[in-house]
C-alpha cells in the first residue's frame, strides 16, 4: 500500500496576507488544513506519523515513511484549481466561492507573475503479510 499526503505552503508572507484579508472582507473564514490556514501542520515523522500507526494498526509491515519536497510555479487559475480542492471551499454556497475565488484570482493576476507553491509531500509504504 502506499499512501501519500500532501502538505502546500505559499512562497509569499504577503499573498498569504493579501488572500486572507479577501476572506476576511467577503464574510468567508479560512477552512482548516488548506494552503492559508494558519494554525501550525504536524509534520510527524515515521513511526510517530497518525497514517504509519494506522497501517501498522491494519496489519501492513516492512513500513517506511520517505518525505520529498517540491517547489511548483502556479497561474491564477492553477493556484484557484488548488484551492477549489479543498472540502472546505466546496461547501460553501456556490455564490460565495464564486466571489472569494475572482477576489483571490484578481489578487494573484495583480502580481504579473507565478505564484511560487512549496510542497511537501509524504509517502507512506507497506505491504501485506505473509501471514
Amino acid at each position: 500500500m502506499a499512501l501519500f499526503w500532501n502538505h502546500w505552503f505559499l512562497e509569499s508572507d504577503d499573498l498569504v496576507a493579501r488572500l486572507t484579508h479577501a476572506h476576511t472582507r467577503h464574510g468567508v473564514g479560512i477552512p482548516e488544513h488548506t494552503i492559508l490556514d494558519p494554525r501550525p501542520r504536524p509534520a510527524h515523522h515515521g513511526a510517530d506519523a497518525r497514517q504509519w500507526r494506522d497501517m501498522a494498526a491494519a496489519g501492513f509491515v516492512d513500513l517506511e515513511h520517505r518525505l520529498y519536497e517540491s517547489v511548483h510555479e502556479r497561474s491564477a487559475s492553477a493556484l484557484i484549481d488548488l484551492f477549489a480542492s479543498y472540502s472546505g471551499y466546496r461547501v460553501l454556497p456556490d455564490r460565495a466561492r464564486e466571489r472569494i475565488f475572482g477576489d483571490m484570482a484578481r489578487i494573484v493576476d495583480e502580481q504579473r507573475r507565478d505564484v511560487r507553491v512549496k510542497v511537501k509531500t509524504s509517502l507512506f509504504l507497506g505491504r501485506t503479510s505473509a501471514d
